[in-house]
Order: C-alpha cells, then structure tokens, then sequence
C-alpha cells in the first residue's frame, strides 16, 4: 500500500512540467555562487508552459524547478500581458512569480508600476500590497493594494484610491475596473470631485468613457448651490442630467429650500430640476417658522445669472401650510426675484379665522411674511363668527394689506357687498346683521373684526335685526365655506 501510494505521488510529480533554458549566452555551474544552480548569462530565454521569461542573467534551479532572474526581467504570458521588473524569482511548480524594483505590467489599455508584484503566471493573476500606479489613457490611479485578473481583464484596489483624470478626481476605498468596458465600480465611501460638482456615494459605478454613472448607498451630488441625495442616483456628466431615485431630497442653501419627494430629475446645464411623488417643499425663514408646499410634481428653474433668482411650479393639487396662512389650489407658481406666489384654478386660502378665494390670487411676501393680498375675479372673504354666522366680503377684485401677517384692511372694487354680524361695545352679545353694496369700498379690520367701512362711492345698507338673520339671504352668492379643506399641521399638505 505504502509502495502504491508513493507510485501514485511520483505519477503526479511528473505531470509538472519543467522549466526550459530556451537560450544563454553563457552557462555555468558553481557553488560558490550558489548551490545547486545553473548560472545563465547574456540574452537569457526561459520556457514554461506557455509563458516565455526573458532576462540579462539567471540562476536555474533545476531540483526545485525554480528561477531567479536579474537585470531586465521581462515576463510574456499570452498574446496581450507583459511583465518588467529588476528582480524575479519564479516558481515553475506552482506557476507563481515574485517581480521587484521597478515592476511594470502592460496590458493593452494599462500600464500597471509598483515596487513588489506577486504573479500568478498560470491565471494571470497579479497582486501588489506597497503601492502602484496605473495609467488607462485618460486615466491614472493610484492605490496601496490591488490585484490585476489578466483573464477577465480587472483591476480591483484596496486602500487610499484614487482615479484622476482633467474632468475629475475620484477617492475611495475600494475599487473594481474593467479595462474593455472602462467602467469603475465602487464599493465604499466614494467621493468624486469636479468643477463643477461633487459626488459622495457608498456603492455605485461610473463609465469613464461615456461619462456615465449610477450611485447608490447615501448617495448625494453637490453643486455651488444645490445638494441632490437619493437611494440611488443616475448621472449623466456629458449632458448634465441626473436622475434620483426613492428618498429624494435637493436642498438648497441659498434660500434655505429642501424639495423633497420619490423621484428627482435635474439638468445642471440648464438649472431646471423636477421632484414627483409626495412632493414636498420646506422653506425655512429667520426663526421657527417655515412654508411646507405639496403638489404632484414640483418643478424648479434658477437663473442662470443669478442663482438666488428662482421660480418654483407646483402642480397639480397644491397645498400649503405656514403657521400663518395656508392654502389649496390646483397649480401655483413661487417666483423668488419678485417674491410672489401666485395661485391658479379654485385657489383658496386660510389666514386666521377667514377663508380667502376667488379664481386667481396672487401673494406678495417680505422675508417669510405677507405684505399684499391681490385677488382677481369672484373673490370672496369669509369670517366664521359662530355656528352659522358667516362675515362675508365679495367683489369683482380685492386687494388686501397686511401688518405683521395679519389682515389690516381689504379694498373691495367692482361689485362690492358686505355681511357683517355687529355686537354691542363690550359684550359677545349680536345685535344684529348689516348687509351693504358699493361698487368700491375698503373694509378695515382688527383682531379678527370689522372696525369699519369707508364706501368709495353710495352705498346701499341695511342692518336686519340678529333675530331675522336666518336663511340663504344671508349668503352672498358664490359663498363656499370649505374649513374641512384648511391644513392644521404640515402634514395635511397630504390630504388635498
């Protein structure tokens, strides 16, 4: 049994194939120099099972089937791998090489430098842990440890890489390239910056060829004014568009805006960005107060010349809530240069106690606060002042100034007509209900009341006992309470 087994190990032994001295200008055998080897000098050739090592001079060890080469080392494995070096020791029985000092490998589109290079003749395989430098035309990356697969034609790196080309540099941890397709994959902190944009990814790739990328894990791209975060973000560098994907944000530190939502899409040539499904937007203004706006889809177009000059469309379903006033229509636009926002098809809006509508308004503010009021046709006011007794204003137009975000007076013109409920001074008694027309007044009003009524021109007025204001005669036409619409908490800009 000892015999057969030893037969059975010897078989394989053979099956090694043996290093050959293709060529040498001179061979020599001595001890002195080392023991047991052939020394080979000038021109030396070896052969060893398809690879072909050439060098300035070598020592052949035939009893472990092993070389070491010096002076011009160069390795061919195949038709397209080419490896340099100083210094080899190769190892014919497990096809595994050792290059030092001045390590270079060429493989058609790279060429790989490094100080220490372990080769693995046999599956073309390289790996180096004390740095290296390759260069793929445009590109040249530097890292501490990596590995060269010659058969799949990758690099893989590990440690301080870095990718650097004239558009951008790329830093990151861990690196995978594939050398025909010239796209690089990440797969750890990755930070990619640019003139004109810096992107931070987890997880991701980029074609550097096309300029073409997809990020994903905490991934976030940076302009001067904007930051784009999204589960998984798709970049377009030559056009300038990105597309976001789950978990949407776009911030902007300009005007304190975070635009929120399920799906992003941004063109950065031409300043426009797009945000859809539970849109939101929050603008933070100076203190604890901020507007949250919801709509199908907000869109986005800054300036080109002035980046704090913006104009936000939200549609369809818009609604927003600020401690001060809220509103509900089915499109608006929010221009920052003019400070105006302005409201479109059955807008309404709630300041205070009072519900504001008519078919267009448009909203004039001053560093988060309301300075004018302009409503255009149909518009119509309406007070609440207890169960079934409404305060109505209507008009053609009005327009509405305000003081510390709260109603100061309304200027009624064309067809202008009045509900109020009148109490005695000092008393939450009512004595009763004055209904007036005029075709131009301006109503003054205090902490929720009517204080008075200048009437532009002659006015019709009636004041009807509080014990004969019942009915629909005490409803201006077009009257439409829709307090149920009114959002209590941002989180209403949800349920339109």
């Amino acid at each position: 049994m000892v015999l057969f087994t030893c037969i059975i190990t010897q078989s394989k032994a053979q099956t090694k194939k043996k290093i050959e001295i293709q060529n040498a200008d001179g061979l020599y055998v001595d001890d002195n120099v080392s023991s047991g080897a052939k020394r080979l000098v000038g021109n030396v050739v070896l052969l060893h099972d398809g690879a072909t090592m050439y060098c300035d001079s070598a020592l052949f060890y035939d009893i472990t089937n092993s070389v070491e080469a010096f002076g011009k080392v160069h390795i061919k494995n195949g038709d397209s791998t080419h490896v340099y070096a100083d210094k080899l020791f190769y190892n014919g029985n497990t096809k595994k090489a050792i290059l030092t000092d001045n390590v270079k490998l060429y493989d058609k589109d790279i060429n790989l430098t490094t100080n220490i290079l372990n080769y693995d003749v046999k599956d073309n395989i390289g790996y180096y842990t004390t740095n290296a430098v390759i260069i793929n035309k445009q590109n040249k990356l530097t890292s501490q440890d990596g590995y060269y697969y010659g058969k799949k034609r990758e690099l893989f790196f590990k440690t301080n890489v870095k990718l650097v080309n004239k558009q951008y540099t790329v830093v990151t941890d861990t690196m995978k390239y594939h050398t025909p397709t010239k796209v690089a994959y990440f797969y750890g902190p990755t930070t990619i910056v640019s003139d004109d944009n810096t992107i931070y990814c987890q997880n991701g790739w980029y074609d550097t060829e096309h300029d073409k990328a997809q990020f994903s894990k905490h991934a976030r791209l940076l302009n001067k004014e904007q930051t784009l975060t999204g589960d998984s973000v798709h970049y377009d560098r030559i056009k300038g568009i990105g597309k976001a994907f789950r978990n949407v944000t776009i911030s902007d530190t300009t005007q304190h805006i975070t635009v929120k939502g399920n799906y992003g899409w941004f063109n950065e040539k031409q300043n426009k960005a797009l945000v859809t499904g539970k849109a939101l937007l929050i603008q933070q203004f100076e203190g604890k107060d901020s507007l949250f706006l919801h709509a199908d889809t907000l869109r986005m177009l800054y300036d080109t010349v002035n980046m704090n000059n913006k104009t936000i469309w939200a549609y369809h379903k818009a609604k927003f809530f600020k401690t001060d006033i809220q509103g509900a229509c089915d499109s608006l636009v929010y221009n920052f240069k003019d400070s105006l926002i302005r409201m479109y098809n059955a807008p309404l809006l709630w300041s205070g106690e009072r519900q504001l509508s008519a078919q267009h308004i448009e909203i004039r503010t001053f560093e988060g606060k309301i300075e004018k009021l302009y409503m255009y046709n149909n518009a119509f006011i309406i007070n609440e002042k207890d169960t079934g007794k409404y305060d109505q204003v209507s008009a053609k137009n009005m327009v509405g100034n305000f003081i510390n975000n709260d109603l100061n007076n309304v200027r009624c013109i064309g067809n202008g007509q009045t509900i109020y409920y009148a109490k005695e001074d000092k008393s939450d008694k009512y004595t009763g209900v004055n209904k007036a027309e005029c075709a131009e007044m301006v109503i003054y009003m205090k902490e929720n009341e009517v204080q008075r009524i200048n009437f532009i021109n002659k006015p019709t007025a009636t004041l009807y006992p509080i014990k004969e204001a019942i009915g629909e005669e005490f409803k201006l036409k077009n009257f439409n309470w829709q307090i149920s619409r009114k959002p209590l908490t941002a989180n209403d800009v949800f349920k339109y």
